[in-house]
Protein backbone atom coordinates (compact mmCIF):
# COMPACT_ATOMS: atom_id res chain seq x y z
CA UNK A 1 0.00 0.00 0.00
CA UNK A 2 1.36 3.44 -0.94
CA UNK A 3 1.87 6.12 1.77
CA UNK A 4 -1.09 8.10 0.41
CA UNK A 5 -3.34 5.04 0.37
CA UNK A 6 -2.28 4.27 3.94
CA UNK A 7 -3.08 7.84 4.98
CA UNK A 8 -6.53 7.65 3.41
CA UNK A 9 -7.15 4.41 5.27
CA UNK A 10 -6.18 6.08 8.55
CA UNK A 11 -8.48 9.02 7.75
CA UNK A 12 -11.37 6.62 7.22
CA UNK A 13 -10.59 4.90 10.52
CA UNK A 14 -10.51 8.24 12.37
CA UNK A 15 -13.84 9.28 10.80
CA UNK A 16 -15.49 6.13 12.18
CA UNK A 17 -14.45 6.75 15.81
CA UNK A 18 -17.32 7.13 18.25
CA UNK A 19 -15.60 10.06 20.00
CA UNK A 20 -13.08 12.51 18.60
CA UNK A 21 -10.96 15.16 20.32
CA UNK A 22 -12.98 18.37 20.57
CA UNK A 23 -11.79 21.81 19.50
CA UNK A 24 -14.33 24.64 19.31
CA UNK A 25 -15.88 24.12 15.86
CA UNK A 26 -16.21 27.89 15.43
CA UNK A 27 -12.42 28.23 15.63
CA UNK A 28 -11.95 25.36 13.20
CA UNK A 29 -14.08 27.29 10.71
CA UNK A 30 -11.77 30.30 11.12
CA UNK A 31 -8.70 28.15 10.46
CA UNK A 32 -10.34 26.45 7.49
CA UNK A 33 -11.12 29.77 5.79
CA UNK A 34 -8.46 30.88 3.26
CA UNK A 35 -9.61 34.51 2.92
CA UNK A 36 -8.01 36.67 5.66
CA UNK A 37 -10.91 39.13 5.57
CA UNK A 38 -13.45 36.36 6.12
CA UNK A 39 -11.25 34.91 8.88
CA UNK A 40 -11.32 38.28 10.63
CA UNK A 41 -15.11 38.60 10.36
CA UNK A 42 -15.72 35.03 11.58
CA UNK A 43 -13.44 35.46 14.59
CA UNK A 44 -14.97 38.81 15.52
CA UNK A 45 -18.39 37.18 15.44
CA UNK A 46 -17.22 34.30 17.66
CA UNK A 47 -15.60 36.51 20.27
CA UNK A 48 -18.38 39.10 20.41
CA UNK A 49 -20.82 36.25 21.02
CA UNK A 50 -18.70 34.66 23.77
CA UNK A 51 -17.88 37.23 26.49
CA UNK A 52 -16.01 34.72 28.67
CA UNK A 53 -13.70 33.71 25.82
CA UNK A 54 -13.26 37.34 24.77
CA UNK A 55 -12.22 38.27 28.33
CA UNK A 56 -9.55 35.56 28.34
CA UNK A 57 -8.27 36.74 24.97
CA UNK A 58 -7.93 40.30 26.25
CA UNK A 59 -6.13 39.10 29.37
CA UNK A 60 -3.51 37.33 27.28
CA UNK A 61 -3.29 40.19 24.76
CA UNK A 62 -2.49 42.61 27.57
CA UNK A 63 0.13 40.34 29.16
CA UNK A 64 3.85 41.00 28.89
CA UNK A 65 4.18 38.14 26.41
CA UNK A 66 2.22 40.07 23.81
CA UNK A 67 3.66 43.52 24.47
CA UNK A 68 1.72 44.50 27.56
CA UNK A 69 3.04 48.10 27.57
CA UNK A 70 -0.05 49.13 25.59
CA UNK A 71 -3.65 48.62 26.68
CA UNK A 72 -5.84 46.49 24.42
CA UNK A 73 -9.46 46.92 25.41
CA UNK A 74 -11.41 45.64 22.40
CA UNK A 75 -11.42 42.49 20.28
CA UNK A 76 -10.84 44.61 17.17
CA UNK A 77 -7.73 46.14 18.75
CA UNK A 78 -6.43 42.67 19.69
CA UNK A 79 -6.93 41.50 16.11
CA UNK A 80 -5.20 44.58 14.67
CA UNK A 81 -2.19 44.32 17.00
CA UNK A 82 -1.77 40.56 17.23
CA UNK A 83 -3.26 39.33 13.96
CA UNK A 84 -6.20 37.02 13.33
CA UNK A 85 -4.23 33.76 13.50
CA UNK A 86 -2.49 34.72 16.74
CA UNK A 87 -5.82 35.56 18.39
CA UNK A 88 -7.32 32.33 17.02
CA UNK A 89 -4.39 30.46 18.57
CA UNK A 90 -4.94 32.06 21.97
CA UNK A 91 -8.66 31.27 21.74
CA UNK A 92 -7.81 27.66 20.94
CA UNK A 93 -5.45 27.53 23.92
CA UNK A 94 -8.36 28.67 26.06
CA UNK A 95 -10.50 25.82 24.71
CA UNK A 96 -7.97 22.99 24.94
CA UNK A 97 -9.59 21.58 28.07
CA UNK A 98 -12.23 20.21 25.72
CA UNK A 99 -9.69 18.23 23.70
CA UNK A 100 -10.50 14.97 25.44
CA UNK A 101 -14.06 14.98 24.12
CA UNK A 102 -15.98 12.11 25.68
CA UNK A 103 -12.91 10.13 26.74
CA UNK A 104 -12.98 8.47 30.13
CA UNK A 105 -12.08 10.48 33.22
CA UNK A 106 -9.06 8.22 33.78
CA UNK A 107 -7.45 9.99 30.82
CA UNK A 108 -7.72 13.43 32.42
CA UNK A 109 -4.20 13.56 33.81
CA UNK A 110 -2.64 12.58 30.50
CA UNK A 111 -4.80 15.10 28.61
CA UNK A 112 -3.85 17.92 30.98
CA UNK A 113 -0.16 17.12 30.52
CA UNK A 114 -0.64 16.99 26.76
CA UNK A 115 -2.38 20.39 26.82
CA UNK A 116 0.57 21.92 28.70
CA UNK A 117 3.05 20.34 26.31
CA UNK A 118 1.12 21.53 23.23
CA UNK A 119 0.94 25.08 24.56
CA UNK A 120 4.67 25.09 25.32
CA UNK A 121 5.48 23.86 21.80
CA UNK A 122 3.13 26.54 20.41
CA UNK A 123 5.01 29.26 22.30
CA UNK A 124 8.36 27.88 21.11
CA UNK A 125 7.15 27.68 17.50
CA UNK A 126 5.87 31.26 17.66
CA UNK A 127 9.26 32.57 18.80
CA UNK A 128 11.27 30.38 16.43
CA UNK A 129 9.15 31.46 13.45
CA UNK A 130 10.27 35.03 14.06
CA UNK A 131 13.90 34.02 13.54
CA UNK A 132 13.37 33.30 9.83
CA UNK A 133 11.52 34.90 6.93
CA UNK A 134 8.77 32.45 5.94
CA UNK A 135 5.49 33.97 4.76
CA UNK A 136 3.70 30.62 5.09
CA UNK A 137 4.66 30.20 8.75
CA UNK A 138 4.10 33.49 10.50
CA UNK A 139 4.25 33.62 14.30
CA UNK A 140 0.47 33.22 14.51
CA UNK A 141 0.35 30.24 12.15
CA UNK A 142 3.26 28.62 14.00
CA UNK A 143 1.44 29.02 17.33
CA UNK A 144 -1.63 27.24 15.94
CA UNK A 145 0.55 24.46 14.49
CA UNK A 146 2.18 23.87 17.88
CA UNK A 147 -1.19 23.64 19.60
CA UNK A 148 -2.49 21.03 17.16
CA UNK A 149 0.60 18.93 16.55
CA UNK A 150 0.05 16.16 19.12
CA UNK A 151 -3.72 15.66 18.96
CA UNK A 152 -2.95 12.26 17.46
CA UNK A 153 -2.22 11.04 20.99
CA UNK A 154 -5.88 11.61 21.88
CA UNK A 155 -6.97 9.76 18.76
CA UNK A 156 -4.65 6.94 19.82
CA UNK A 157 -6.27 6.88 23.25
CA UNK A 158 -9.70 6.53 21.72
CA UNK A 159 -8.55 3.81 19.32
CA UNK A 160 -7.03 1.92 22.21
CA UNK A 161 -10.20 2.37 24.24
CA UNK A 162 -12.36 0.94 21.53
CA UNK A 163 -9.95 -1.96 20.98
CA UNK A 164 -8.91 -2.81 24.52
CA UNK A 165 -10.29 -0.62 27.30
CA UNK A 166 -8.62 -2.44 30.17
CA UNK A 167 -5.10 -2.24 28.77
CA UNK A 168 -5.58 1.48 28.07
CA UNK A 169 -6.52 2.10 31.71
CA UNK A 170 -3.23 0.50 32.77
CA UNK A 171 -1.23 2.44 30.17
CA UNK A 172 -2.62 5.80 31.32
CA UNK A 173 -1.19 5.16 34.79
CA UNK A 174 2.34 4.97 33.36
CA UNK A 175 4.31 6.94 30.78
CA UNK A 176 4.56 5.32 27.33
CA UNK A 177 7.55 2.95 27.19
CA UNK A 178 8.99 0.51 24.69
CA UNK A 179 5.88 -1.65 24.66
CA UNK A 180 3.96 1.39 23.40
CA UNK A 181 6.43 2.08 20.58
CA UNK A 182 3.63 1.68 18.04
CA UNK A 183 1.86 4.69 19.59
CA UNK A 184 5.01 6.79 19.34
CA UNK A 185 5.37 5.79 15.71
CA UNK A 186 1.84 6.58 14.52
CA UNK A 187 0.57 9.49 16.62
CA UNK A 188 1.72 12.01 13.98
CA UNK A 189 -0.18 10.13 11.26
CA UNK A 190 -3.31 9.97 13.41
CA UNK A 191 -3.04 13.67 14.26
CA UNK A 192 -2.69 14.59 10.59
CA UNK A 193 -5.69 12.42 9.75
CA UNK A 194 -7.74 14.23 12.38
CA UNK A 195 -6.79 17.66 10.97
CA UNK A 196 -7.67 16.44 7.48
CA UNK A 197 -11.02 15.15 8.82
CA UNK A 198 -11.63 18.67 10.13
CA UNK A 199 -10.79 20.07 6.65
CA UNK A 200 -7.98 22.25 7.99
CA UNK A 201 -5.40 23.74 5.57
CA UNK A 202 -3.15 21.19 3.89
CA UNK A 203 0.01 22.86 5.17
CA UNK A 204 -1.09 22.09 8.74
CA UNK A 205 -1.89 18.48 7.84
CA UNK A 206 1.47 17.99 6.10
CA UNK A 207 3.52 19.59 8.87
CA UNK A 208 1.90 17.48 11.60
CA UNK A 209 2.17 14.31 9.50
CA UNK A 210 5.90 14.73 8.90
CA UNK A 211 7.16 16.44 12.05
CA UNK A 212 8.60 13.28 13.60
CA UNK A 213 10.64 12.72 10.42
CA UNK A 214 11.77 16.30 9.86
CA UNK A 215 15.32 15.68 11.12
CA UNK A 216 15.89 13.00 8.47
CA UNK A 217 17.44 14.29 5.22
CA UNK A 218 15.06 14.44 2.27
CA UNK A 219 11.88 13.88 4.29
CA UNK A 220 10.95 17.38 5.44
CA UNK A 221 8.06 19.55 4.26
CA UNK A 222 7.46 23.24 5.01
CA UNK A 223 6.43 23.67 8.63
CA UNK A 224 7.64 20.24 9.74
CA UNK A 225 11.16 21.51 10.45
CA UNK A 226 9.82 24.39 12.53
CA UNK A 227 7.52 22.06 14.45
CA UNK A 228 10.24 19.46 15.03
CA UNK A 229 12.62 22.11 16.34
CA UNK A 230 9.97 23.65 18.64
CA UNK A 231 8.99 20.22 19.94
CA UNK A 232 12.58 19.20 20.65
CA UNK A 233 13.26 22.60 22.23
CA UNK A 234 10.52 22.02 24.80
CA UNK A 235 11.80 18.49 25.48
CA UNK A 236 15.08 20.06 26.50
CA UNK A 237 13.28 21.85 29.34
CA UNK A 238 11.16 20.35 32.09
CA UNK A 239 8.53 18.84 29.82
CA UNK A 240 5.86 16.89 31.68
CA UNK A 241 4.76 14.78 28.71
CA UNK A 242 7.22 11.88 28.35
CA UNK A 243 6.45 11.04 24.72
CA UNK A 244 10.04 10.64 23.53
CA UNK A 245 13.57 11.01 24.86
CA UNK A 246 15.73 13.97 23.87
CA UNK A 247 17.03 13.49 20.33
CA UNK A 248 20.15 15.01 18.77
CA UNK A 249 19.26 17.57 16.13
CA UNK A 250 21.15 17.86 12.84
CA UNK A 251 23.40 20.88 12.43
CA UNK A 252 21.50 22.07 9.36
CA UNK A 253 18.26 22.35 11.32
CA UNK A 254 19.83 24.46 14.07
CA UNK A 255 21.66 26.60 11.50
CA UNK A 256 18.39 27.29 9.68
CA UNK A 257 17.16 29.07 12.82
CA UNK A 258 20.52 30.58 13.80
CA UNK A 259 20.79 28.49 16.97
CA UNK A 260 23.21 26.24 18.80
CA UNK A 261 22.02 23.22 20.78
CA UNK A 262 22.97 24.99 24.04
CA UNK A 263 20.94 28.06 23.04
CA UNK A 264 17.96 25.87 22.23
CA UNK A 265 18.17 24.28 25.67
CA UNK A 266 18.34 27.70 27.35
CA UNK A 267 15.33 28.91 25.38
CA UNK A 268 13.33 25.85 26.46
CA UNK A 269 13.14 27.13 30.03
CA UNK A 270 12.02 30.59 28.87
CA UNK A 271 9.37 29.24 26.53
CA UNK A 272 8.01 26.74 29.07
CA UNK A 273 7.67 29.54 31.63
CA UNK A 274 5.82 31.74 29.16
CA UNK A 275 3.48 28.88 28.24
CA UNK A 276 2.70 28.20 31.91
CA UNK A 277 1.83 31.87 32.42
CA UNK A 278 -0.46 31.92 29.36
CA UNK A 279 -2.08 28.68 30.54
CA UNK A 280 -2.83 30.32 33.89
CA UNK A 281 -4.44 33.30 32.13
CA UNK A 282 -6.75 31.30 29.88
CA UNK A 283 -7.83 28.47 32.22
Amino acid sequence: MTPEASFKAVQARVARLSALPVIDVRLLRVLGESDPGVQYELLCRVLHGDPALAARILKVANSAFYGGARTISTIEAALRVLGTLAVTGVAMAASLDGMAGRLHELDAQFCAALRRHSLAVAVAARHLARRVDDLDWTAGAAFVLGLLHDLGWLVKLQLDREEHLESLARAIAEPPRSEHADAVADHALLGAALLAHWSLPQKLVDAVRRHDLASQPGTTVPGATLLCLADQCIRRGNDSVPLEQREPLPRWMLDAYHLSDDELTALAVQYAGEAAAIDALVH
